[in-house]
């Protein structure tokens, strides 16, 4: 026989029926007519579904367990994401994907740093590391029109940034390298 659990009104959290406060957030619960039943459980915070205990993210939105115990963000549009999305990472940042945003914003301006300075240094492959910057602040734009939307997941995930990040920093050593200092003369 499955038991009816008690969601918390504050974090949307599962209760046992008859407790009196959260077990995840400590409110208190002012009386039975307050509390909301439902059947086992998780209550996304984003999208408002309702999910099977073992679902690791929501089935509707994506959205991870552990997200639906914060504050819920607020809707941001497709337009503001990319408006937002002219700072590299910014638009990530705004849509709530922080890591995703640092990340992305951090390469982006590492790269083209290096890659402006490598080419005012003479070296024409300064552009690679240029043409990498651009690339990963126009996917960090998409991805954050693309969860904007609720289309899915982002491209550059962490993983995905970690290993360009490899590249960007293997690529700026080898072309720093290479790079002669202060002409020949």
């Amino acid at each position: 026989m499955e038991r009816e659990l008690t969601t918390c009104p504050q974090c949307g959290a599962s209760n046992s029926p008859n407790a009196a406060w959260c077990g995840q957030c400590y409110a208190q619960f002012s009386s039975p007519s307050r509390r909301r039943r439902r059947s086992r459980g998780w209550y996304c915070r984003v999208c408002g579904e309702i999910n099977k205990a073992p679902a690791a993210s929501c089935e509707t939105c994506g959205t991870a367990i552990y997200e639906s115990f914060t504050e819920p963000r607020e809707r941001v549009s497709p337009t503001e994401a990319l408006r937002a999305s002219v700072i590299p990472g910014m638009g990530l940042l705004r849509v709530g994907h922080s890591v995703e945003g640092v990340l992305s914003a951090v390469l982006a301006v590492f790269a083209l740093g290096a890659g402006i300075a490598v080419v005012t240094a003479d070296n024409a492959g300064g552009w690679v590391l240029v043409g990498i910057g651009l690339a990963i602040w126009a996917a960090a734009a998409r991805d954050a029109v693309r969860l904007a939307r609720g289309d899915g997941e982002a491209w550059m995930g962490p993983r995905t940034l970690s290993i360009v990040a490899a590249v960007v920093v293997i690529t700026a050593s080898i072309l720093v390298l290479r790079t002669p200092l202060g002409g020949a003369g």
